[in-house]
């Protein structure tokens, strides 16, 4: 038969081992939930992420497509601001050859120029009639003359 003492012990060790059981159930359910609810966060942030990379992918492609669209406009206004402008120095040239030709075509003119064109031969070029200024495409003549 048992003591009395011993069947006591007996209890509160029981007490004792139930109780740790229910406190390692709470741990368990505990550990149990924090891990569900991570998973749960886990896959919200992985959607999310997921949602951010396709927007963001989007409007790469959208200001990719921008700026190819701004750079082909850019390139069409330049194209034609230098056919504009070769337009007009083409016919800036044109004026000025009609009155090179008007003054050269005035009596006296030619005489008034043969000192000057006779200068210019002394000095390596060949006569202003022979100069070609359309070779020169907007760049400073440096010919041998010194005045």
């Amino acid at each position: 038969m048992e003591s009395p003492f011993h069947s006591r012990v007996g209890k509160v060790v029981r007490r004792i081992s139930d109780k740790l059981d229910e406190y390692e159930a709470a741990v368990v359910d505990h550990y149990v939930a924090v891990g569900e609810s991570l998973t749960r966060t886990h896959g919200r942030v992985k959607d999310k992420l997921t949602t951010h990379e396709q927007k963001l992918s989007n409007h790469i492609e959208h200001c990719e497509a921008a700026i190819v669209n701004s750079c082909t406009s850019v390139g069409e206004h330049l194209t034609h601001t230098q056919e504009r402008l070769k337009d007009k120095l083409n016919s800036q040239e044109r004026k000025l050859s009609e009155k090179a030709a008007q003054l050269l075509s005035k009596p006296g003119v030619p005489k008034m120029l043969a000192p000057l064109r006779d200068k210019l031969s002394d000095n390596g070029a060949d006569s202003i009639d022979s100069f070609d200024y359309n070779a020169q495409e907007h760049s400073t003549v440096t010919t041998g003359f010194k005045p």
